[in-house]
């Protein structure tokens, strides 16, 4: 039985909502930086911040955590380009499996945009460090007629925490704000 199954399973709805840019209702973002977080970031200079309130299950319980939405805004107005940080505690006691967490939500963002007409193309799944624990990450390239996007995305397995980190633009963006997107990475430390 797969434990972490239903919050990686909203977590990929979550990032496809956010990689397709759909508006969300953001009202109620806390710009609170009072609060204990597991996790220290230095966000890209002139990007808006904004705190979400955290994924839940489809039974509508709080996972707890909190998800991270960090936009480049085009002449203040239009995304041009998102990072996204998710975090929840797990309640698994231990037995998730980082593989079969991010295959889940792997193949739920793929299926996810081929519902909408996306044709979709992954890249290798890949190890690395990410905010100093092990990780797993991929690349998506998403297009259909009219929109051509590409996601980064890596989740990472705490003792204490679930995280998932993603970022998302356009074709011509992706590769023009990587850089700052990779400069966020070196400065994530998870806790």
């Amino acid at each position: 039985m797969n434990i972490g199954f239903v919050p990686t399973r909203r977590l990929a709805l979550l990032a496809l909502a956010a990689t397709c840019f759909v508006a969300l209702d953001i009202s109620a973002a806390s710009a609170d930086t009072t609060v204990a977080r597991p996790y220290q970031v230095t966000w890209p200079s002139g990007w808006e911040v904004s705190f979400l309130p955290s994924a839940t299950t489809n039974s509508g319980k709080n996972l707890g955590g909190e998800r991270v939405r960090v936009l480049l805004k085009a002449e203040g107005v239009a995304p041009v380009a998102a990072i996204e940080l998710t975090y929840f505690p797990r309640s698994d006691q231990g037995r998730a499996s980082l593989t079969e967490e991010f295959d889940l939500i792997r193949g739920g963002l793929q299926t996810g945009y081929e519902r909408q007409k996306f044709k979709v193309n992954l890249t290798p799944t890949t190890a690395f460090a990410l905010g100093g624990i092990s990780a797993l990450k991929t690349e998506l390239s998403v297009a259909s007629e009219s929109v051509k996007l590409m996601q980064w995305m890596g989740i990472a397995l705490s003792p204490q925490f679930f995280y998932s980190l993603s970022f998302t633009a356009s074709d011509e963006n992706f590769a023009r704000y990587r850089p700052q997107f990779e400069k966020v990475m070196q400065t994530i430390v998870f806790k």
